[in-house]
């Protein structure tokens, strides 16, 4: 009689159930269409850059800390069912906004921005928490990679989906056949409300691991004091100071195209049916220049890999200035490699200077600090568009001027990031007085975070 195979633990559907909610929630069929639907529903470029720059990301930042102290003391599941409800109300808003522009248009996107950034700082965290503590701990070391990799597959394969679908529903409005444009430019938002429901249905189905709690008082006073100790450690060692600069700052620029990326290929010429093709090539660039991005970061050093971020980074700024029409595509290439390298540098530099204790800390405050800048550089891009404006701007904004605003603002770009890049230089020699190498290499030797 063969021997009795025992039942999986309801903790081992944990981590199968974790690849799917990152799928799910993240992998949203508006994407490559994104700032274009904006303008679709009468907002301006102005409305498009408050909305996501800055109340998406202020919400987000305000509710990182506390949220996971939340988690801690609730449970990680209460959190992720916290953001998957969040996320379905988010979408509800989205399909049952209508279009034309007006105040009550901007409210409804400002609520629906409120909590998409209020569900992603809910996840955020907890996700990954609930999955890895599901894990035995004499195991954790080779189960946990390979959930890694299975997750990182399943969301490259859902983002082409996602992306290709998202675009070809959207591109439906220019079809031979007839098919309403308002049913058409929802579709994409139609398909992620569906996705939010399988996310709610899927952090339902979680179980709770065993775990240690506090007071939802001290484990957010805790947080924010972990919080500040990291930051209080890292403007006092030049090693992970410098590196969280050059990441913010190259990171905020890149992001800040990709968030307008829809309008800027609508303004080169391509048609909204291709812009899945769009995201699906760069993916692939991605994954074919990952093992060289690799080699360049364990083999040069750390100048030379910065030096080649800035470069790729310079190089598609200067693309974007000259808007070449549909070629302008190409932009994305150097773009997408210089801002996968930069990471990737960080991290690695960045790890290597953190003690082990405390690296998680460090890490979340890398995460703030991105945040940060990146509300920091829409503020920015908020000024250039209200010195852009006509001096009677229209109560409502169709595709077209919503693209002559992208037109005019993303030509300096390229401006901004040489100055930036001056800036760094001039901060590091006077305050320094040393190289990036030397830098690095005797942030290997700092104190830990006490």
């Amino acid at each position: 009689m063969p021997p009795h195979k025992p039942h999986p633990s309801p903790l081992d559907h944990n981590l199968r159930l974790f690849v799917w909610f990152r799928v799910l929630f993240n992998a949203r069929f508006y994407y490559p269409v994104f700032a274009i639907l904006f303008f679709d529903f009468g907002l301006s470029p102005l409305d498009f850059y408050i909305l996501n720059g800055v109340v998406w990301t202020l919400a987000s930042i305000l509710l990182e800390v506390p949220s996971g102290a939340l988690a801690d003391r609730y449970g990680r599941k209460a959190l992720l069912v916290v953001s998957a409800v969040l996320m379905v109300i988010e979408m509800a808003v989205f399909c049952l906004t209508p279009s034309g522009g007006g105040p009550h248009i901007f409210a409804l996107f400002l609520l629906n921005r409120i909590l998409s950034g209020s569900a992603e700082a809910a996840a955020s965290g907890a996700d990954e928490a609930l999955a890895y503590d599901s894990i035995p701990p004499e195991d954790r070391d080779t189960i946990w990679p390979r959930v890694q990799s299975r997750l990182m597959a399943s969301q490259s394969v859902a983002m082409i989906i996602a992306l290709n679908l998202g675009a070809f529903c959207y591109g439906l409005q220019a079809a031979p056949f007839h098919i309403d444009k308002q049913l058409a430019m929802r579709l994409p938002i139609f398909l992620t409300f569906l996705s939010s429901l399988a996310t709610l249905a899927i952090t339902l189905r979680m179980h709770e691991p065993p775990r240690e709690t506090g007071t939802v008082q001290a484990t957010v006073r805790d947080s924010f004091r972990g919080i500040l100790r990291a930051a209080h450690w890292i403007w006092n060692h030049p090693a992970p100071l410098y590196i969280v600069l050059v990441l913010v700052f190259f990171d905020s620029i890149v992001r800040l195209f990709y968030t307008v990326a829809s309008s800027y290929h609508s303004l080169i010429g391509i048609d909204p049916r291709y812009f899945g093709l769009i995201g699906t090539a760069a993916n692939l660039v991605g994954l074919v220049t990952a093992p060289w991005i690799s080699l360049l970061v364990s083999n040069c050093s750390p100048q030379i890999n910065y030096r080649i971020s800035a470069l790729l980074i310079l190089t598609g700024l200067c693309l974007l200035a000259w808007q070449i029409p549909l070629w302008g595509v190409l932009v994305s290439i150097p773009l997408g490699m210089g801002m996968r390298h930069i990471h990737a540098a960080s991290s690695h530099y960045l790890n290597r200077v953190t003690d082990s204790a405390h690296r998680a800390t460090v890490l979340s405050f890398r995460g703030l600090a991105m945040m940060a800048f990146y509300a920091a550089v829409n503020l920015l891009a908020i000024g250039q568009v209200l010195a852009t404006l006509p001096p009677h701007a229209p109560p409502a904004w169709d595709q077209s001027m919503g693209n002559e605003i992208i037109r005019q603002t993303s030509a300096d770009w390229w401006l901004w990031f040489v100055i930036g890049l001056l800036a760094l230089t001039g901060f590091r020699h006077w305050r320094y007085r040393r190289s990036i190498n030397e830098i690095v290499t005797e942030g290997k030797t700092v104190s830990p975070i006490r």
